[in-house]
Parts: structure tokens; C-alpha cells; sequence
């Protein structure tokens, strides 16, 4: 049966078979791809791949712990949904872990984060020769619609306004002459305002949508200095450091907003381990003990599991999986781990996005 390709999906009729194909030729190459529809966008092509139907896999079919790094898999069940990026089929792709399934919903989209629905999420281009910023995508891989603020590609991180879904910070250059800078955008007018110009390396937005947490450098007149901690008002008014944070990047706030999870080198093993910062008596506290450097945290909707991503060893070149700890501590490990690419180089599976719902 000939699979035909329109701009917006497959023919239902001919999905099926070329699903069924395509995954078991995935078992045989590993470089097999999935190709559903192209988007094009002023003068660069982006390829969207959409999945009308989850051409979904278990968990270890696409992960497979290897390694020394296999006896650190968690013990528990990791209730809900995680979005996830990865180079597992040689090209750069989103993810959906859900149920212990895991589903590639588009490819060349990188740092998804969800909307605070959880019906869709944005995600920034892998390509820097593309004439759009964002994309909204929904889990079924549908393109809803391409953000072109500046137009260049160079958005290097994106998050809803807490829980108010018509606007998204976003760091970006602006142009080619002007550093980045953290900005908002309002998805109804596309308007678009310059929040902070801090050196900042990653940031997060508190669920009310009142607090700009993000790692920025500690002596703001010496950029190179050691990034830290800072906490902002949503309008970038009012920066201030948040304790004794040297190092520290990625941060996350919880779903309450009371505390921040954020990584920085353990102060014996100079190891990058997940922390958590309380708000209110800037207390801290270590989450995660396992010999492996750790990034990017991301909680559960009940605030009760951590995942970020790890890089660990395995029988092949040093991959970046998905671990998930609870917040108190206990039950570190793995939920897979991903296989080298058919390029041959390191497997990558980053930026863990826990859907809010």
C-alpha cells in the first residue's frame, strides 16, 4: 500500500500499516525515521513529523539500561506524563513517557515544556537556520502554530507565564548585535516586552505567574564570576540573590511555589546533584547521591517525584538519560536509558518536562 503525504497527515487508511512498518524497522536499523509532514517557514525548511496515531514503544524498547549504570534504575512507578528530548533515531526529537510507554511526537524540536493544561507545549528549533523561535505542538504531534517574535532561531529556552497560558518568557538574542536577554511574549497580540537583561543561564517562572526564578552570575559586573541563584518580580523588577547558592543552574519551582529544585556541584565530590531550595527559610537540602552528574530538574504535579536528567556510563559511548527521585530523597534511578544513535555518537534523552496535569 503507497503512503501518501499531504501538509497536514498521512491517510488514515495507509497510518496503520506504515506505523506497524516503520516501528519494526526501527527494531532492525536504528536509524530508522518516521517522516509524516513538512512545515516550511520563510526561507528554512523545518520537518515537523506528526504522529495522527501514537506510534508509541515500551520503555525498554527505545531505553535500554546498560552497564554500571543499570543497577541504579528506580524501584517505583512514575505517575503521569513526562516530555523528553532525544537524538535516539539520529535526529533530534520530542518524546512523551507516559504509563511506561514511550511515543515520539515531532522531531527537531529541543527543551519542551508544557503548557499549564497540559494539552500542548512549546518547544524551540534544533536548527539555528530557521525563520521562527518557537512551536506550539499538541501530544499528538500537530503543529498548532510557529512563534517568529524575532525570527531567527535563536531562542535557547521557553515557559508559560505559571498558569496563565497566553503569554511565554523566552530567552533569545534579538539580533545579531545585541545580547540575550529574557522576554515576554503575549500569544493574543504577539506583543513583546524585555524583561531582564541578566547574563542568566536558565530561569523558571513561579505557578502564579508573580516570580522569575533563574542562575545568573553572582557579581552581575563580572559576568564570568560563579552563577547563583536569583530571584525577580514577573517585570524583572526587583532581582535579588536567594541564599548561599554558588553554582547552582536549571532552576525549578514547585507546583506550590514554595520551593525551588535546582542543580549545583556537591561541595566533596564536586558532582552536579539535584538540590532543593525552601522559600521561606532558604533552607537546603540534597535530593540525589548517585555518582552521576545531574541537570535540569522537573516535578511532579503533586510535588512528590523529581526527574532531570543524568549522565551516566554505559557498555557504549556516555549517555544522558531520565532519573527520578522523590523529593525526599529515597527511591534514585533510572527510567531507561537510551541506546547510541546510528551516528555513533553519545545517546541523549534531556530536558524532562513533567506535565502539570
Amino acid at each position: 500500500m503507497r503512503v501518501r503525504c499531504e501538509k497536514g497527515a498521512l491517510e488514515k487508511v495507509s497510518l496503520r500499516v506504515f506505523a506497524l512498518a516503520a516501528l519494526c524497522a526501527a527494531c532492525i536499523s536504528p536509524g530508522a525515521r518516521l517522516h509524516a509532514a513538512e512545515t516550511r517557514e520563510g526561507g528554512g525548511a523545518f520537518t515537523l513529523e506528526r504522529f495522527v496515531e501514537a506510534v508509541s514503544a515500551p520503555l525498554e524498547l527505545l531505553f535500554r539500561p546498560t552497564g554500571p549504570a543499570a543497577r541504579n534504575v528506580r524501584k517505583g512507578p512514575v505517575p503521569g506524563r513526562i516530555l523528553f528530548a532525544s537524538n535516539k533515531d539520529a535526529t533530534q526529537a520530542v518524546y512523551l513517557c507516559e504509563g511506561g510507554r514511550v511515543t515520539m511526537i515531532c522531531t527537531n524540536g529541543a527543551d519542551p515544556s508544557w503548557s499549564p493544561d497540559g494539552t500542548f507545549f512549546v518547544c524551540r528549533p534544533t536548527a539555528s537556520s530557521v525563520s521562527w523561535d518557537l512551536a506550539l505542538v499538541d501530544t499528538s504531534g500537530r503543529l498548532i502554530r510557529l512563534l517568529k517574535p524575532f525570527g531567527n532561531g535563536s531562542a535557547t529556552q521557553a515557559r508559560f507565564a505559571g498558569r496563565d497560558p497566553s503569554a511565554i518568557y523566552f530567552r533569545a538574542r534579538r539580533d545579531l548585535y545585541t545580547p540575550g536577554a529574557l522576554y515576554r511574549l503575549d500569544l493574543a497580540t504577539e506583543k513583546v516586552t524585555a524583561v531582564s537583561f541578566m547574563a542568566m543561564s536558565s530561569f523558571d517562572v513561579s505557578p502564579d505567574g508573580s516570580s522569575i526564578v533563574c542562575a545568573a552570575p553572582m557579581d552581575e559586573a563580572a559576568p564570568t564570576s560563579k552563577d547563583c541563584l536569583w530571584i525577580m518580580d514577573a517585570s524583572g523588577a526587583h532581582a535579588r540573590p536567594l541564599g548561599n547558592t554558588s553554582g547552582a543552574s536549571c532552576p525549578a519551582f514547585s507546583p506550590d511555589g514554595a520551593r525551588v529544585a535546582y542543580a549545583c556541584p556537591d561541595k566533596a565530590s564536586l558532582v552536579t546533584q539535584i538540590h532543593i531550595l525552601d522559600l521561606e527559610g532558604l533552607r537546603q537540602q540534597r535530593v540525589t547521591s548517585s555518582p552521576y552528574p545531574k541537570n535540569r530538574p522537573s516535578w511532579s504535579p503533586d510535588g512528590k517525584i523529581l526527574c532531570c536528567e543524568a549522565q551516566v556510563d554505559t557498555d557504549g559511548p556516555a549517555a544522558t538519560v531520565i532519573f527520578a527521585v522523590n523529593a525526599d530523597g529515597t527511591d534514585e534511578g533510572m527510567l531507561g536509558c537510551s541506546s547510541a544513535p546510528s551516528t555513533g555518537g553519545p545517546a541523549r534523552a534531556s530536558c524532562p518536562s513533567f506535565s502539570p496535569r
